[in-house]
Formats: structure tokens, C-alpha cells, sequence
């Protein structure tokens, strides 16, 4: 199977390396900056470039970009996009994606499933992705219907999920969640991190503690978690 991977940074570039490493699918991956499409196909994360003529060529997309260049990327680019294409986002926002996506892939005639990848770190950038970051991290996939076995199994083949359970079977690691509640979910889900580690920081810097010279309140969700933990409860 031909996998695009549009946008490269933490996710993208994660996801192009895991697929890499982990399957036997080809890799095509687009990203603003030449220097990024330079490092992905020298570490062999990629094999090609996704350009607008080889869109039509990929059976599977994950848009791998901010929310706004996610909407951006359906409306300039779904009509390139082949019908028998599934195309999954990784947006922590749900609502507008989704109604964008859905509405390219009404338009266009390919498949839209919303996704979010439950896994990061603190640091962002092509250069922090690595090929192990969705090991054991669930996938939420918003409505996938009749394509739910499908990118549970791919998801699965590239690190989500992982261990047995005490009677052998498999973790279920791909959530299906409804559209009608799933954004909100989402969004709670992908934020909850960040509103309980600004808490913690706030409150140890209220009560005189040293928080290593973190910025009062509006500190970044994964950089404050991470120092959380490494300072323990």
C-alpha cells in the first residue's frame, strides 16, 4: 500500500518512520521545508516526495498538520485526492476538521476519518520524531465505520497498542468514538494534560516553590509535563 504522510513534524515524521520501520507499505511524505523532505529521505523515512500528481497514487493519507492548515489542505487539495482513498487527520480539535474533511470527502468522493494519535513529547519538530513514539498510545478514531478493521490493523502494525492481555488477546488501542460527542471528547482528551500540569506549576509556584524558571500559568502543556514528571508528585 502507497501511505501519505502530509506534514512532517513530531507526528508526521513519527508516523512516516514507524510505517517505515514497522510495515511493508511505501512512504510519501510532504512538508514546507526542503531541508525536512532532505532528513526524512536520508534516514529512509520516506522513499518519495508527495506531490500534488501523486496524490491520486496514495491508498491511505494521514494529515499530519495544525487545525487550520488540516481545513486549508481539503479544500486546495481533496479534489486530487483518488475516491477509493482513505484519509485520516491527527488534529487534538476536532469539530471544524472534521467538518471539513467530511466535506471534501462528500464533494470528492474519498473517505474521511477523524483521528487523534494520543502521544507526544515535549518537543517538536522533524528532528524529535522517532519511530517508537506511538508504542503502546491509543489512536481515537471518530466514526470510522466500515473502515474501523482496516486502520485498526494499520494503526496497530505501527506501534499503537502493544502487550496481551492475561487471556493473549490484543488491547483494543483504537477508540471509536460518535461524531456527535466525539470532537468535544477529543479535545478534552488532548488538553487534559496540559490544564492538570499548568495547575501543578501554578500551585507549587503559589506556594513559594521553585519550578525551575517555568512561566506562570500560560506554560506549555507538554514542556510543563514533562518537568512535572521528572520532579515527581
Amino acid at each position: 500500500m502507497v501511505v501519505g504522510i502530509v506534514g512532517l513534524g513530531l507526528i508526521g515524521g513519527s508516523m512516516a518512520k514507524a510505517v517505515s520501520e514497522h510495515t511493508g507499505h511505501k512512504v510519501l511524505g510532504a512538508d514546507l521545508d526542503p531541508a525536512v523532505l532532505a532528513g526524512a529521505l536520508s534516514d529512509g523515512a520516506i522513499i518519495g516526495e508527495l506531490t500534488d500528481s501523486r496524490l491520486a497514487l496514495c491508498e491511505f493519507i494521514v494529515v499530519a498538520l495544525t487545525p487550520v492548515l488540516t481545513e486549508n489542505w481539503f479544500s486546495e487539495k481533496g479534489a486530487l485526492v483518488a475516491k477509493e482513498t482513505v484519509v485520516v487527520d491527527c488534529c487534538g480539535t476536532k469539530r471544524a476538521v472534521c467538518a471539513a474533511g467530511r466535506a471534501a470527502a462528500s464533494k470528492y468522493g474519498f473517505t474521511f476519518v477523524g483521528g487523534h494519535p494520543m502521544a507526544g513529547i515535549e518537543k517538536m519538530g522533524y528532528g524529535a520524531s522517532r519511530a517508537d513514539l506511538f508504542k503502546g498510545a491509543s489512536m481515537i478514531l471518530v466514526e470510522p465505520g466500515d473502515k474501523e478493521e482496516m486502520l485498526a490493523g494499520f494503526f496497530q502494525a505501527v506501534g499503537f497498542g502493544g502487550g496481551r492481555h492475561g487471556d493473549g488477546r490484543s488491547p483494543r488501542r483504537c477508540h471509536r468514538l460518535h461524531l456527535a460527542a466525539g470532537p468535544r471528547r477529543v479535545e478534552c482528551l488532548h488538553h487534559e494534560p496540559h490544564g492538570r500540569a499548568a495547575g501543578w506549576v501554578f500551585g507549587r509556584q503559589l506556594q513559594g516553590y521553585d519550578t525551575g524558571g517555568l512561566p506562570q500559568r500560560g506554560a506549555v502543556g507538554r514542556a510543563v509535563l514533562a518537568k512535572s514528571r521528572q520532579s515527581g508528585p
